[in-house]
Protein backbone atom coordinates (compact mmCIF):
# COMPACT_ATOMS: atom_id res chain seq x y z
CA UNK A 1 0.00 0.00 0.00
CA UNK A 2 2.63 2.58 0.99
CA UNK A 3 4.49 1.99 -2.05
CA UNK A 4 0.96 2.51 -4.45
CA UNK A 5 0.62 6.04 -2.28
CA UNK A 6 4.76 6.65 -3.01
CA UNK A 7 4.72 5.75 -6.42
CA UNK A 8 1.44 8.29 -7.13
CA UNK A 9 2.67 10.94 -5.13
CA UNK A 10 6.14 11.14 -7.12
CA UNK A 11 4.40 10.76 -10.08
CA UNK A 12 1.67 13.15 -9.72
CA UNK A 13 4.48 16.28 -7.90
CA UNK A 14 6.90 15.37 -11.13
CA UNK A 15 4.06 16.22 -12.98
CA UNK A 16 3.06 18.94 -11.75
CA UNK A 17 6.64 20.25 -11.84
CA UNK A 18 7.24 19.56 -15.15
CA UNK A 19 3.85 21.53 -16.23
CA UNK A 20 5.34 24.34 -14.64
CA UNK A 21 7.53 24.45 -17.49
CA UNK A 22 5.59 23.92 -20.62
CA UNK A 23 3.28 27.06 -21.35
CA UNK A 24 0.44 24.58 -22.32
CA UNK A 25 -0.23 22.63 -19.37
CA UNK A 26 0.94 25.44 -16.95
CA UNK A 27 -2.75 26.95 -15.93
CA UNK A 28 -2.96 23.08 -14.87
CA UNK A 29 -0.45 24.19 -11.95
CA UNK A 30 -2.03 27.13 -11.64
CA UNK A 31 -5.35 25.47 -10.60
CA UNK A 32 -3.74 22.85 -8.14
CA UNK A 33 -2.13 26.06 -6.59
CA UNK A 34 -5.57 27.23 -5.58
CA UNK A 35 -7.00 24.44 -4.53
CA UNK A 36 -4.00 23.97 -1.52
CA UNK A 37 -3.99 27.36 -1.14
CA UNK A 38 -1.43 29.45 -2.96
CA UNK A 39 2.46 28.71 -4.63
CA UNK A 40 3.70 28.71 -0.96
CA UNK A 41 1.69 26.03 0.38
CA UNK A 42 2.04 23.98 -3.06
CA UNK A 43 6.03 24.34 -2.79
CA UNK A 44 5.93 23.33 0.80
CA UNK A 45 3.74 20.04 -0.24
CA UNK A 46 5.51 18.94 -2.92
CA UNK A 47 8.95 19.69 -0.83
CA UNK A 48 7.59 17.21 1.91
CA UNK A 49 5.93 14.45 -0.53
CA UNK A 50 8.57 13.90 -3.26
CA UNK A 51 11.11 13.70 -0.09
CA UNK A 52 8.93 11.49 1.79
CA UNK A 53 7.98 9.27 -1.36
CA UNK A 54 11.50 8.56 -2.97
CA UNK A 55 12.73 7.78 0.18
CA UNK A 56 10.29 5.12 0.95
CA UNK A 57 10.75 4.01 -3.11
CA UNK A 58 14.80 3.97 -2.18
CA UNK A 59 14.22 1.94 0.57
CA UNK A 60 16.77 4.24 2.10
CA UNK A 61 15.64 2.82 5.43
CA UNK A 62 17.70 -0.04 5.11
CA UNK A 63 20.74 2.18 5.29
CA UNK A 64 22.39 4.24 7.36
CA UNK A 65 21.32 7.36 9.36
CA UNK A 66 23.99 9.23 7.59
CA UNK A 67 23.38 7.58 4.26
CA UNK A 68 19.17 8.73 4.74
CA UNK A 69 20.81 12.40 5.51
CA UNK A 70 22.69 12.21 2.14
CA UNK A 71 19.46 11.18 0.20
CA UNK A 72 17.48 13.94 2.33
CA UNK A 73 20.52 16.85 1.71
CA UNK A 74 20.64 15.66 -1.80
CA UNK A 75 16.93 16.32 -2.47
CA UNK A 76 16.94 19.47 -0.58
CA UNK A 77 20.08 20.41 -3.29
CA UNK A 78 18.14 19.27 -6.42
CA UNK A 79 14.89 21.96 -5.06
CA UNK A 80 17.34 24.51 -5.52
CA UNK A 81 18.32 23.14 -8.79
CA UNK A 82 14.98 22.97 -9.86
CA UNK A 83 14.75 27.10 -9.11
CA UNK A 84 18.22 27.61 -10.60
CA UNK A 85 16.66 26.03 -13.92
CA UNK A 86 13.45 28.06 -13.89
CA UNK A 87 16.14 31.16 -14.43
CA UNK A 88 16.67 29.62 -17.77
CA UNK A 89 13.33 29.44 -18.87
CA UNK A 90 11.73 32.43 -20.82
CA UNK A 91 8.62 32.46 -19.04
CA UNK A 92 9.99 31.35 -15.46
CA UNK A 93 11.68 33.03 -12.87
CA UNK A 94 14.38 31.57 -9.66
CA UNK A 95 12.75 32.76 -6.51
CA UNK A 96 14.50 32.48 -2.98
CA UNK A 97 10.94 32.29 -1.35
CA UNK A 98 10.29 29.04 -3.47
CA UNK A 99 13.39 27.04 -2.22
CA UNK A 100 12.79 28.25 0.95
CA UNK A 101 9.16 26.90 1.10
CA UNK A 102 10.14 23.88 -0.20
CA UNK A 103 12.95 23.56 2.28
CA UNK A 104 10.19 24.07 4.81
CA UNK A 105 8.56 20.76 3.32
CA UNK A 106 11.37 19.07 2.92
CA UNK A 107 12.53 19.95 6.95
CA UNK A 108 8.86 18.20 7.39
CA UNK A 109 9.43 15.63 5.60
CA UNK A 110 12.78 14.78 7.01
CA UNK A 111 11.21 15.25 10.83
CA UNK A 112 8.61 12.72 9.99
CA UNK A 113 11.01 10.33 8.67
CA UNK A 114 12.99 10.79 11.84
CA UNK A 115 10.11 10.18 13.97
CA UNK A 116 9.12 7.16 12.09
CA UNK A 117 12.67 5.44 11.43
CA UNK A 118 15.34 6.85 13.59
CA UNK A 119 13.07 6.48 17.14
CA UNK A 120 13.88 2.54 17.22
CA UNK A 121 10.16 1.83 16.87
CA UNK A 122 10.04 1.40 12.79
CA UNK A 123 7.19 1.21 10.41
CA UNK A 124 5.59 -1.99 9.07
CA UNK A 125 8.14 -2.60 5.86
Amino acid sequence: MMDILAITGTVLIVFLIMSKYSTQYQHLAMQVEKVVGGYQMLHRMVGSILAISLAWLLRIYRKSKAEQILLFILILLCYALDEWLQSLVPHRHASLNDFKNSAVGWSAALLLWACLFWTGKGMDK
